[in-house]
């Protein structure tokens, strides 16, 4: 009897540590990416704003594809014309007006904003459910 059970528990215990692992493969890379998008969010809105032009912008193209695509627009700023481009946009289309922002001295520095603040609010969400999946899963794996 005392040998099954502590054969039981070196396999929950070995199933725990595959899991904990497999976790913390994935919480790396999110971090990683939260960490570029909430770095992105505040260099544009909060530390280097005058920096950057918030406007409007109309689409010029938008195409998703399964590999690859993207939203395409123009950016005129000071006799320059620069071709602007983001994320795949699936409710706005080409010829529809998007909210940009784009770096004074740098016009490839640009994008859709409603794309960023999406995407970062998506990474951090992961962030969190993954997390909080990972700190349950410690806490577990020391009760075993």
């Amino acid at each position: 009897m005392c040998t099954v059970d502590y054969t039981v528990r070196a396999m929950n215990k070995r199933e725990s540590t595959i899991i904990l692992g497999f976790l913390l493969l994935l919480l790396i890379p999110v971090l990683w990416l939260t960490y570029e998008s909430v770095s992105k969010i505040s260099t544009v809105f909060i530390f280097h704003r005058n920096d950057y032009v918030i406007t409007q912008s109309m689409l010029t193209k938008n195409v998703c594809k399964k590999y690859g695509g993207g939203a395409r627009f123009d950016i005129n700023y000071k006799g320059d014309t620069v071709e602007g481009s983001d994320g795949c946009r699936l409710l706005a289309d080409k010829g529809d007006f998007v909210k940009i922002y784009f770096n004074k001295n740098n016009l490839y520095d640009n994008g859709i904003v409603k794309e960023l603040i999406t995407l970062c609010c998506g990474r951090i969400f992961l962030l969190f459910v993954l997390s909080i999946l990972f700190f349950k899963r410690v806490t577990k794996y020391h009760h075993l």
